[in-house]
Parts: structure tokens; C-alpha cells; sequence
């Protein structure tokens, strides 16, 4: 008996888990770290993994020579567009300033839960919600049930 299935995953080729269909993509950050959005019922998840997501660094890498155009527009083209962002927001520069994520649209931020964060760096006034661990915290909508526990995310059908 089998308990888990390995499967690998490729950036830029879908992945079919169940009905959920799940697409990767390149963060950028010291060690090698990715994101993903999956796609579930017409409803989408997105989680950005630990990522400098600074338009103003990646072009300041791009100008530099350090990435690539092809590179440089994958970084840029974060699914904002998601029903639900899961995103991490850290200590600079390896990971995604706050000020980044406060100047997204308001629309854009409603649907933003920051995540890999302490409470006291996000502060009740920044118009941004924290990503609360623990099952008890778990968010259920009509279609999907994510809990985010300590960086694990579940999806369960």
C-alpha cells in the first residue's frame, strides 16, 4: 500500500490533481522557491511562496544583467487576478516588502492574506490581514477548504 504519490512538477506545464488544476511558477529568492495558483470549481488560490516580489529589485537584477528578459517578466507577472492571494511578506531583501504589498489596489488587497509574517509586522492600520495558523482558522468557501499552518497549505475536495 501506497501513502503517498509522488508527482514532479514542471514550470509552465499544468499539473491535474483530482479536478484542481494546478499551475507553477518562479519566485525569486535566495535558495530556489516557487509559487503556484491552482485552479478548482471556476475559483482560483494563489500563493506566492518566499518571494522578492519588488517590481523596482527585479528591474534593478534585470538592468544589472543578473535575469533575463523572459526571467524578468515571469517574476513581474505575479496572479494578482486570483480569488484568493496567499502571500508572503518578510524581512528585505529576500523577501517581499510590506510597502509592496500596501500600494496593491484596494480590490487586489481584499482578497490578500499575508502570510510568512509575525503579527507585529503587519501592523492593523496598513489595510492589509494577516494569514491566522491553525485549523481553527481554516478558510471554507463554496468550493474548497485551504487551511495555512505554519507555511503548509491543504487543499481538500
Amino acid at each position: 500500500m501506497t501513502i503517498f504519490e509522488f508527482r514532479p512538477v514542471s514550470i509552465g506545464s499544468p499539473l491535474r490533481l483530482r479536478f484542481a488544476e494546478f499551475n507553477f511558477f518562479y519566485s525569486l529568492h535566495t535558495i530556489p522557491c516557487i509559487g503556484f495558483k491552482v485552479t478548482f470549481a471556476g475559483k482560483t488560490i494563489a500563493f506566492s511562496g518566499d518571494h522578492l516580489n519588488d517590481a523596482d529589485k527585479i528591474n534593478d537584477l534585470h538592468s544589472k544583467g543578473v535575469l533575463g528578459d523572459g526571467r524578468r517578466d515571469e517574476l513581474l507577472a505575479f496572479p494578482w487576478d486570483a480569488d484568493l492571494i496567499l502571500h508572503e511578506a518578510g524581512v528585505p531583501p529576500v523577501h517581499t516588502p510590506l510597502a509592496t504589498l500596501k500600494a496593491l489596489p484596494e480590490d487586489v488587497r481584499k482578497r490578500l492574506l499575508v502570510v510568512h509574517s509575525a503579527a507585529k509586522d503587519v501592523p492593523a492600520d496598513s489595510g492589509l490581514r494577516r494569514a491566522q495558523a491553525g485549523v481553527e482558522n481554516s478558510i471554507v468557501c463554496a468550493t474548497c477548504f485551504v487551511c495555512v499552518c505554519s507555511q503548509v497549505i491543504w487543499f481538500s475536495v
